[in-house]
């Protein structure tokens, strides 16, 4: 039986899909992993290459934002007014793709890669709903590291997703 909070989630992102029109619905398993993320667990979602992993966190700040605006919100989003997901990927040919991709389905996507100053301070202002960078330039470039510490991301953040995973051993 769903819970008021899953059938919240739910409703959520059958709204979400309606605004992404090569989006049907999602499979069982990319729900529950989305429903996971969206309740704050730490997620794994192993899946099959092609299965729709990326669909998950692309999806997710469109989820939250329709959440955060209903009069019920979950307390954890309450205060988030433009939702940011930051995606860290080893594979600098897969954030290119994963930044086209999004930006086709209507979702603001920006890689740290190509910012030009005008960006910078767009990504901090959260023009962005997902935000991708290779590990180095999350953990060695101070504007970077300053911008996570800033209330406008501390506020609005609703995860990172560490995508590629299986090559954590090797950065």
């Amino acid at each position: 039986m769903a819970t008021d909070g899953s059938t919240a989630i739910q409703d959520a992102v059958s709204s979400a899909i309606l605004g992404l029109p090569t989006v049907k619905s999602l499979r069982d398993e990319q729900y529950a992993a989305l429903e996971s993320f969206l309740t704050g667990k730490d997620t794994v979602a192993l899946l099959p290459t092609g299965y729709g992993k990326s669909l998950i966190y692309q999806i997710a700040p469109i989820v939250a934002g329709i959440l955060a605006s209903r009069p019920n919100a979950p307390a954890w989003l309450v205060n988030v007014k433009k939702p940011i997901v930051i995606v860290v990927s080893p594979l600098v040919a897969l954030i290119k793709d994963q930044v086209e991709k999004a930006n086709s389905l209507g979702i603001s996507a920006i890689s740290l890669l190509d910012v030009k100053d005008k960006d910078a301070e767009d990504i901090k202002k959260g023009k962005y709903q997902l935000v991708f960078g290779i590990p180095e330039l999350w953990v060695d470039c101070e504007l970077w590291g300053d911008m996570l510490l800033s209330d406008h991301f501390e506020q609005n953040l609703i995860g990172i997703v560490v995508d590629e995973v299986h090559k954590t051993p090797s950065w």
